[in-house]
């Protein structure tokens, strides 16, 4: 809660690095930020809430921002019996927002009685940036991110540069500047799509030498090396990432994403299961995974469901739905099929065959050119 809907993107932002960072302790499960924030601005029966996300805490507050200073307060509570277990206020300037973010994991873990091991205690060693205002325009461009559209990738990836101006160490935004690069270019041709890896990968290998123990700057890297086709230093980051945070759902997605693409369905599936326990609330693209997973199954009718439910989450979304398409195509409903394909070619007319196979990290396999011919079949020009 904010208190002003032109700064929730601040309190989210906080919120959501409170999370990052308690996802981080080995010995308690915490549930991702996309769960949490459905639930903001609700009348919260915590009850309800051990039965349906199976939580034993919940951590409720607000964030508000006036000039140069901020007020924060917190408050933990044990679900079952809605009895406060710790709280506190901040009052503060601006530029203490990372002690306070830290007094809050710490006074957590205190009020959990959770035995710090040496790998928690990193938990409070997060590389972030000295300059508050350099973290404002990080926390703009990842809510314009989140949008994944190309202009709101674009306009992400110029507050992130900002953002690095005012800051060169700023791991994080170095980080995110790589994920905006890869998904400007998803889409486009070979020559711009080479130049944009090659740039991102840049900046994503400075992202982990800056931060070397945030599991954000080991995603950025795992996701660039992914659309790089580097499979195997793709799994390495990726698995850093989640060393480092063991409970990081959206670390678990991408490893799944990973085993897709190297047509491991049997593992994909274990960890997009173990991810949507973490993040009940997931995005599209955890069904997406799980979508992709049966399809390489030959389970069909298991992957129709799953990706229908990944674009109820994301009508936009262009991979689910050319799954889909091929999907109806092995069933046999080519209506179906056909129809999906001219709502995806109505909202990217000029996307083409050759665009997915340089875009999409698919490797040259039998369902590889099994994929290609029923889209080609169902209507996707070369």
């Amino acid at each position: 809660m904010s208190g002003d809907p032109d700064q929730e993107y601040f309190a989210d932002g906080i919120t959501d690095d409170i999370i990052t960072d308690l996802t981080r302790f080995e010995s308690i499960r915490v549930l991702a930020g996309s769960t949490t924030f459905k639930l903001r601005g609700q009348k919260i029966d915590y009850r309800q809430l051990v039965e349906e996300l199976n939580i034993s805490h919940v951590l409720e507050g607000s964030v508000r921002r006036s000039g140069d200073k901020i007020r924060i307060s917190a408050r933990l509570i044990a679900a079952r019996d809605s009895e406060s277990v710790w709280a506190e206020r901040y009052d503060k300037p601006l530029k203490d927002i990372f002690n306070v973010q830290d007094d809050v994991s710490r006074n957590i873990a205190d009020a959990l009685s959770v035995q710090l091991t040496e790998h928690d205690k990193l938990a409070f060693e997060r590389p972030t940036t000295s300059s508050f205002e350099a973290y404002d325009l990080y926390l703009q461009g990842r809510r314009l991110l989140d949008q994944r559209t190309t202009e709101t990738n674009q306009m992400a990836l110029e507050l992130y540069e900002g953002a690095i101006e005012l800051d060169p160490n700023f791991a994080r935004a170095y980080g995110a500047i790589a994920v905006a690069l890869i998904r400007n270019a998803t889409g486009a041709h070979k020559d711009n799509l080479d130049q944009a890896r090659d740039k991102a990968l840049f900046y994503a290998r400075k992202a982990v030498e800056l931060g070397k123990r945030s599991q954000n700057t080991y995603w950025a890297l795992g996701f660039t090396h992914l659309f790089r086709r580097e499979f195997e230093a793709a799994e390495t980051a990726v698995s850093e990432s989640l060393r480092i945070a063991p409970n990081y759902a959206d670390g678990m997605a991408l490893m799944a994403l990973l085993k897709n693409y190297l047509e491991k369905p049997r593992e994909a599936i274990d960890l997009i299961e173990r991810a949507m326990l973490l993040n009940p609330g997931y995005t599209w693209d955890y069904p997406y995974n799980l979508g992709y997973a049966y399809y390489l199954l030959e389970d069909y009718p298991r992957a129709i469901e799953y990706l229908t439910s990944a674009l109820e989450r994301n009508l936009n979304a262009r991979p689910p739905r050319l799954l889909l398409i091929a999907c109806y195509m092995e069933t046999g409903a080519t209506d179906d099929a056909e129809w999906e394909m001219e709502q995806m070619l109505t909202q990217y007319p000029n996307y083409t065959v050759g665009l997915l196979l340089e875009g999409a990290p698919m490797r040259d396999t039998p369902r590889t050119n099994r994929l290609i011919d029923q889209l080609r079949r169902a209507g996707l020009p070369d």
